[in-house]
């Protein structure tokens, strides 16, 4: 099988019926295949630090997730990763991409510092323990800043019961 470059990106309500319009493929996930000769484009990619899978593909998708208001996210939950116009070629798509990947990467940065602060601050001796020795804190970590953000919060399911029994 050949190896196969692809980069996808979410393309806005606003973005689908523009294409639709044009005649163009209209889905909300678009991917354009990155030819072989390409190097330019595909060295592009992996000076951006994005790595072949197993089958030395380079496969390109920005890490999104549902919004507030039901557009795709990056990970700060409120920058909208999702594109209001189709890339016309690979390459408008291949530097679409590129700028939602340093975009990303600088999110998750501000939100790793922001956590070793919020840790060195106010995190219990255990929570730095856990830092320290590089094993699993983030639900410590989740637990430790919610008591102290929102004190006295309660999970709605503690609240009101479970929440998938049935009622009447």
């Amino acid at each position: 099988m050949a190896v196969r470059h692809t980069v996808t990106l979410y393309m806005s309500a606003a973005a689908r019926a523009e294409a639709l319009r044009a005649g163009l493929p209209s889905e909300g996930w678009q991917t354009w295949e990155i030819p072989a000769n390409r190097k330019d484009l595909i060295n592009a990619l992996l000076d951006a630090d994005v790595m072949p899978d197993e089958k030395g593909s380079l496969r390109v998708t920005p890490s999104l997730r549902p919004g507030a208001d039901g557009r795709q996210v990056l990970a700060d939950g409120e920058t909208v990763g999702e594109l209001d116009h189709r890339p016309a070629t690979v390459d408008d798509a291949v530097r679409e991409a590129l700028a939602l990947l340093k975009f990303s990467a600088a999110i998750e940065c501000q939100r790793e510092l922001e956590m070793q602060r919020w840790i060195a601050a106010h995190g219990s001796e255990r929570l730095k323990a856990l830092v320290a020795e590089k094993l699993s804190f983030n639900l410590v970590y989740a637990d430790e800043r919610l008591a102290l953000d929102r004190p006295g919060w309660v999970p709605l399911t503690q609240l009101c019961g479970k929440l998938t029994e049935l009622v009447g």
